[in-house]
């Protein structure tokens, strides 16, 4: 686990619950946040999300792949297949991205980017150790988010990689937070969405929580908070009493919230 400033008491919680399995070890793999001063960050978004880029250099030069997973997720399947996939001499495997399917972002920029291309979501991503070893070609992502204050980790990686990525179904990370196959922009990613209408929710293998409304401060569309509050109640997280207070907390969060964009909506427009 890259540690970005995980609590000690957090750390001895996740240990605790995966004790029973036996054959699971934790390293916390300690980083200087310092290197990534003058990057982007916002009140939801601190430096953490650029840990994923050290990744080929933390890992030992006998891994030549790693699964990235960010904390917003909810796996409900092995992730065997999608980790033993071939890179087919690419740098990621990953899901393009819902939200924005296409590199529109980049038109006008001074960067060398085909912005017909797609882009993917790096919240679920297979990396190809070696080929970033390799060509060390994160430098080259540092050096965009360095010239691009506003770009996030995921904005600096599709510049750079752009067509050096494999697709791949949305099954191995479904965005909940843009899934809306009717408004989303017509791509492959769309097109397979629309015919698993119906049964996404139980087809995927990752459940990414994405965008600001998080299972732990909203009240989402059934079965996602089910989900989510079943999985929470397995891991061991809370006490029974713990588990009822955060229940209790959320609920009056997503009715602040709620509250707070009617009357957002509310307010005249100049």
């Amino acid at each position: 686990v890259v540690d970005g400033g995980i609590q000690a008491l957090n750390k001895a919680k996740i240990e605790g619950i995966i004790k029973p399995f036996g054959n699971v070890t934790i390293t916390w793999l300690q980083v200087d946040m310092s290197r990534f001063e003058g990057l982007y960050k916002t009140h939801r978004m601190s430096h953490a999300i650029f840990l994923r880029l050290l990744l080929p250099s933390l890992m030992p030069d006998t891994e030549s792949r790693v699964l990235y997973l960010d904390s917003d997720i909810l796996v409900q399947k092995s992730l065997l297949p999608f980790y033993r996939m071939s890179f087919d001499d690419n740098y990621v495997i990953a899901v393009q991205n819902f939200h924005s399917p296409y590199n529109h972002l980049y038109k006008g920029m001074n960067l060398n980017v085909d912005t017909e291309t797609i882009g993917f979501n790096n919240g679920c991503m297979c990396m190809n150790l070696n080929l970033f070893r390799e060509t060390k070609i994160v430098d080259e992502v540092f050096t965009v988010l360095k010239k691009y204050p506003q770009f996030h980790d995921q904005d600096g990686l599709n510049a750079v990689l752009a067509g050096q990525w494999k697709p791949v179904s949305f099954v191995w990370n479904l965005q909940v937070g843009e899934y809306d196959a009717v408004k989303m922009p017509e791509s492959a990613i769309r097109s397979e969405l629309v015919s698993h209408q119906g049964s996404v929710y139980e087809d995927a293998a990752i459940l990414h929580y994405t965008s600001d409304d998080k299972p732990w401060n909203s009240l989402l569309p059934e079965p996602l908070n089910t989900k989510y509050d079943a999985a929470i109640e397995r891991s061991g997280w809370f006490t029974p009493a713990d588990l009822a207070a955060w229940k209790r907390k959320r609920f009056f969060q997503a009715s602040f919230r709620k509250i707070k964009r009617t009357l957002k909506s509310l307010k005249p427009r100049n």
